[in-house]
């Protein structure tokens, strides 16, 4: 049978992002782009004189013009495939996967890490940039816990790893040079989590219209393209927890030891980039104690238990290892955050609870410009400005694609919203593991952001890149509402939310292109 737009097979055009050993080629294929792509691009400013982020930051036009010429040939593409009736799905989603990756390689090209970026730091100091910088230079983690040193290495071990490998290809001295290629670390992990998605759409049993729709939402969300170049740990912590989702899925619908035991490497792995990582433990807890309820029904016993002490002895040594090292070695309590001092101009504490948890003014989000730490206080006007821009100030040209992006975007979070409580209350449906699962995972990463921002009140917490998986959840429920519309025949609603989707996607490459 014919792969069709409809249909829920996929064809060579869609089979190769799903090969284990994509990830490989993925990575090798950006190193390579890089080596040859670099030395032709511009970059502005330096880590010890960084641009303001109240300057808005441009980028080489070279990078953004070709940037703007692939997404077009890839439109075209698709376009004249359409027309000769040869779009399948699989190579939709192949287009919209590259697509995906051509702004998340393009944005991480133009913006040095040094912009944009959380925490980086400069050279001699304690943030992102020399925590990666002496685990270059003497290959052994730093002798104490200040600044950003207290998270777990494992992104910055990898970014000093790839730095090594560029100086070593290319023989390259100055520093700036060098840490720059550590770009490609979190730029391979936005990518990466773009095939990780496809993976989780399959294994939640999305049919193809569902599963495109979602897909599409995830490969042009602004945030990716603002992790691609960031050097901390956000991006390298998301890619396991999406993993840790995935494999928990896998496990519930086949309760093997080879299933349990990449779920254990990716939750570990996940608190080895970040501890807040753990939090997808909370959503993998309740599965295993759904399997464990259904496997005892099903006249198993308790043999699963078996499973559940593989899965500890795997987990637990490589998530806990380095938290346990900080406590005995300088005292740190696990889940310790750096502390930041009230009389900060962040703090935001002496504001209303109220005010800041439960006030949403949608003008304010559509009219109100970019997010300022400083002076904003409102949670979710601060993470849905932050989603799209961060924390930063951008060209007053690109206020009309701003406007559109941010508008398209509110209606696609308010739809996926309502689209989760009508599909959680809906008592008809086939895909209730897609539902529960994601609504489950959409709660498990939100209940913490609140108690973060409760705990730790200051403008910084309440940005977007500590709840991204909700980027990928909410594209589920955008598929399946989507999906329900197409089935019931609902042209007008279907097709608004299409062109919402379309405007989100253009304006969002617009942005970030022009």
């Amino acid at each position: 049978m014919p792969d069709t737009m409809n249909s829920t097979t996929s064809g060579p055009s869609e089979r190769i992002f799903r090969c284990g050993g994509v990830y490989f080629l993925l990575f090798l294929a950006l190193f390579v782009l890089y080596l040859f792509l670099s030395p032709l691009v511009t970059l502005y400013g330096s880590p010890g004189e960084p641009v303001s982020i109240a300057v808005p930051y441009t980028g080489d036009v070279k990078v953004r013009l070709v940037m703007a010429a692939l997404l077009t040939a890839l439109a075209v593409a698709a376009l004249l495939l359409r027309l000769g009736r040869r779009l399948t799905a699989g190579k939709a989603a192949a287009l919209i996967i590259l697509g995906g990756i051509v702004l998340r390689f393009g944005v991480m090209l133009y913006t040095p890490f040094f912009i944009h970026g959380h925490d980086v730091g400069a050279y001699g100091g304690y943030g992102h940039l020399d925590y990666i910088a002496r685990l270059y230079d003497a290959f052994r983690l730093p002798d104490t816990n200040l600044g950003q040193f207290y998270h777990p290495p494992l992104a910055h071990v990898l970014a000093a790893v790839t730095a090594r490998l560029y100086a070593a290809v290319t023989g390259a001295v100055d520093r700036d040079t060098i840490f720059q290629s550590a770009r490609l670390v979190p730029c391979f992990f936005s990518c990466a989590a773009l095939l990780l998605c496809l993976r989780l759409f399959d294994a939640l049993e999305l049919s193809s219209p569902a599963k495109l729709f979602a897909l599409t939402v995830v490969a042009f969300h602004p945030t990716f393209f603002l992790l691609a170049h960031s050097i901390n740990n956000d991006i390298a912590m998301v890619f396991f927890f999406l993993a840790a989702v995935l494999q928990t899925v896998r496990w519930y619908k086949d309760p093997t030891y080879k299933n349990i035991l990449l779920l254990a490497l990716a939750i570990g792995a996940a608190m080895s980039a970040k501890f807040s990582g753990a939090v997808v433990a909370v959503f993998t807890a309740a599965v295993f104690l759904l399997g464990l309820i259904r496997h005892i029904k099903s006249g198993g016993g308790l043999t699963i238990l078996g499973q559940f002490a593989a899965f500890a002895a795997v987990c637990f040594p490589l998530g806990l290892w380095h938290p346990v090292r900080n406590l005995i070695r300088f005292g740190q309590p696990l889940g310790y955050v750096a502390e930041i001092p009230r009389d900060s101009g962040l703090y935001i504490g002496d504001i209303a609870v109220a005010e800041r948890f439960l006030t949403f003014n949608p003008a304010s989000v559509l009219l109100g410009g970019y997010c300022n730490p400083w002076e904003d206080h409102r949670l979710w006007e601060y993470a849905v400005k932050s989603a799209l821009f961060g924390e930063f100030t951008f060209s007053e040209s690109l206020e009309p694609v701003r406007a559109a992006l941010t508008g398209a975007s509110l209606l696609l979070v308010i739809l996926s919203l309502a689209g989760m409580v009508w599909l959680l209350f809906k008592k008809t449906g086939n895909n209730r593991l897609a539902v529960y699962g994601m609504a489950a995972v959409w709660l498990a990463t939100i209940a913490p952001f609140v108690y973060f921002n409760i705990r730790y009140p200051f403008g910084c917490t309440m940005d977007f890149r500590y709840i991204v998986p909700t980027v990928v959840t909410g594209a589920v429920f955008l598929g399946l509402l989507f999906d329900a519309l197409c089935r019931r025949r609902l042209k007008a609603p279907a097709a608004a939310m299409a062109v919402a989707l379309a405007v989100y996607a253009v304006s969002a490459a617009g942005f970030y292109i022009l």
